[in-house]
């Protein structure tokens, strides 16, 4: 990077405001709590409560937080589970001449 662009990015740097404790709990509590709700919609409760917090700032706790979802079903539970209700039926396909 160039001197101006260390310079610039010295002369725009943005102040990091910091969150409290209880406001990070609240959002890790409400995302788990909520687990449909997205990061806007986790943003709006705390708004009923006049706490102002980014939509970005909610994502990144949500992140934090995620968990890996469980792996899908494999095929041969899927038939073990359902063996009594699906039946197969073979056909042979003949022609006449």
């Amino acid at each position: 990077m160039t001197r101006f662009g260390w310079w610039w990015r010295w002369k725009t740097r943005q102040p990091q405001t910091r969150i409290s404790a209880e406001t990070v709990d609240l959002i890790k509590r409400l995302a788990r709590d909520n687990r449909l709700w997205g990061a806007e919609r986790n943003r709006g409760e705390p708004l009923t409560i006049n706490i102002h917090v980014a939509k970005r700032t909610i994502q990144r706790y949500l992140e934090s937080g995620a968990r890996p979802r469980p792996a899908r079903q494999p095929w041969s539970t899927f038939l073990e589970n359902h063996a009594k209700d699906i039946w197969a039926c073979d056909l042979l396909q003949t022609y006449d001449i």
